[in-house]
């Protein structure tokens, strides 16, 4: 859960939970299909402790490269996910431009404001049988479509050692 306390956030919502059940009451329905974990920039709730990860940052993309869905208010959690294949849903009343190819050319994210909506999403994502599958092409196609950033940097540099 984001802390929504960025420049970028004014005027921002996201889960907007009513009180601390509301929160158990969204975690319960997602256990239904595996482990919950809550990365939070706060913990006002015993709730959110409870389900709290604490892991070095350096492993973070470790453990988000093994979920079966992100569904959160981070939107660059949401495209790093959507990235490494991950079904990503970004609850939040705003968007943000490097989420828009993710979701409209390559299905590979949602955006959704209300909370209920995006669990809904949420729990008709995670009754799919092929959803590994599906969104391993997505990504496959993503990446077929992109250039190595690497390579491209490499190439400029040696290019410019050549004048």
């Amino acid at each position: 859960m984001s802390a929504l306390s960025s420049h970028h956030d004014i005027k921002a919502s996201g889960f907007s939970f009513n009180n601390e059940d509301d929160l158990k009451n969204y975690i319960n329905q997602l256990e239904k299909y595996g482990q919950v974990i809550i990365s939070s920039e706060t913990s006002q709730w015993e709730t959110i402790k409870k389900y709290q990860i604490n892991i070095e940052p350096k492993d973070l993309h470790d453990l988000l490269s093994f979920a079966k869905l992100y569904i959160g208010e981070g939107a660059t959690m949401a495209s790093e996910a959507a990235i490494l294949g991950v079904p990503s849903i970004y609850v939040s009343n705003t968007t943000r431009g490097y989420l828009n190819e993710l979701e409209d050319k390559y299905e590979l994210a949602y955006t959704i404001s209300e909370k209920n909506k995006a669990l809904e999403k949420a729990l008709f994502l995670l009754t799919k049988n092929n959803l590994k599958i599906e969104w391993k092409q997505k990504k496959g196609k993503m990446l077929q479509e992109k250039i190595d950033v690497a390579e491209f940097i490499n190439g400029v540099i040696e290019e410019r050692h050549k004048l």
